[in-house]
């Protein structure tokens, strides 16, 4: 039995598998052999996930066990593209230049992941920052000036009452309000977790607008990157594909890639295959792939898709604070703007029965 059904399965980061890739890419290719390079490589690594990996990879490859074995075997789990690569390398001698073409692949996949999330970090804060402005005043000041506006003895315009209320309602059960929007979070997180809820809320975020079509770029960007790795590396294109096909994070693209497979298997061409999926897959994503398919540069239109939604995602990215921008402000202007009327209206309710 695998160690790894005898111990706590550990993930190694993307970062730790980059460094791993091309670290031990530079040792083979510098003549040292497989067995020091990972005594060298154990020795050196910072993380508990990585030295427990290269500990039991020098006790399996000192045994004579393949390198991919040991890492799929391993209580460490590396990404299933990772093992697979390494296993072609192993096959086709290609190891060292296959492990350089799955760290510069992993490296862009991590580079592209931080740009999304840093693009999307000041939305975030500025909508944090808008709630807690809102619940600061609903807590805090309104419920203040209820016996001011009681003591002023006249009929309260609609829009005060209902600011009023809704203070009172989120002071009177704030602690329910914050206890439901928790019990809501855990169950939406273990929602999504589910294959069918899953994939059911990502096809609704692909039909959101912009936000859809980003999320279409990233998938087709990261996709294009690994076929064009994979069939770099010596790969076929059914090959390629069942590994790729394990790498998607998005249900739609899972279920379209187990269709296309069994499409390749029985023989239909590639652009034939994904034409089926037009959501999923645009135009010109389809054209592209059936030139390369005519013309046998299929890696090569891989490589031109690759960069064609990197600039994509970059310049969608890059629009994403100016069209948010607004919106938030917007919001954040209707919440003080609302505040702010049901303060003045009384007063100038009270001051126009005064003359």
């Amino acid at each position: 039995m695998s160690s790894k059904f005898l111990s706590f399965q550990q993930n190694a980061s993307q970062r730790d598998q980059i460094n791993f890739a091309r670290d031990l890419a530079i040792l083979l290719r510098s003549g040292v052999t497989l067995n020091e390079a990972i005594r060298l490589l154990q020795s050196q690594a910072k993380s508990s996930a990585m030295k427990k990996l290269l500990s039991e990879a020098i006790e399996n490859v000192s045994r004579g066990t393949t390198l991919s074995v040991t890492l799929q075997e391993s209580s460490v789990r590396l990404r299933s593209v990772f093992i697979s690569m390494v296993h072609a390398g192993e096959i086709s001698g290609t190891l060292v230049s296959n492990l350089l073409f799955l760290a510069d692949w992993l490296e862009r996949n991590l580079q592209l992941k931080q740009e999304v999330k840093s693009v999307t970090l000041y939305p975030k804060i500025v909508f944090s920052a808008a709630i807690l402005l809102g619940a600061g005043l609903a807590i805090f000041i309104l419920p203040r000036l209820i016996p001011v506006f009681q003591g002023m003895k006249i009929a309260l315009p609609l829009i005060t009452r209902m600011v009023l209320a809704t203070a009172v309602f989120v002071r009177s059960y704030s602690i329910w309000i914050i206890l439901g929007i928790l019990v809501f979070i855990v169950v939406f997180t273990a929602l999504s977790r589910i294959t069918l809820t899953r994939r059911w809320l990502q096809k609704f975020y692909l039909k959101i607008p912009f936000f859809g079509e980003l999320i279409r770029a990233y998938e087709l960007a990261l996709y294009s990157q690994l076929m064009h790795v994979l069939l770099k590396s010596g790969l076929t294109i059914n090959e390629s594909f069942e590994i790729a096909s394990t790498e998607s994070s998005s249900v739609p693209y899972q279920d379209s890639f187990i269709i296309i497979k069994e499409r390749l298997i029985k023989g239909v061409s590639l652009s034939d295959s994904i034409a089926d999926f037009p959501k999923l897959y645009p135009p010109n994503f389809i054209s592209i792939i059936a030139v390369g398919e005519k013309t046998g540069t299929i890696e090569g239109s891989f490589e031109s898709l690759s960069a064609f939604y990197n600039r994509e995602i970059n310049t969608k990215t890059k629009n994403l604070p100016t069209i948010l921008e607004p919106i938030l402000l917007v919001g954040i202007g209707l919440v003080v703007g609302i505040v702010a009327l049901s303060i003045i209206l009384p007063i100038y309710t009270l001051s126009g029965s005064l003359r």
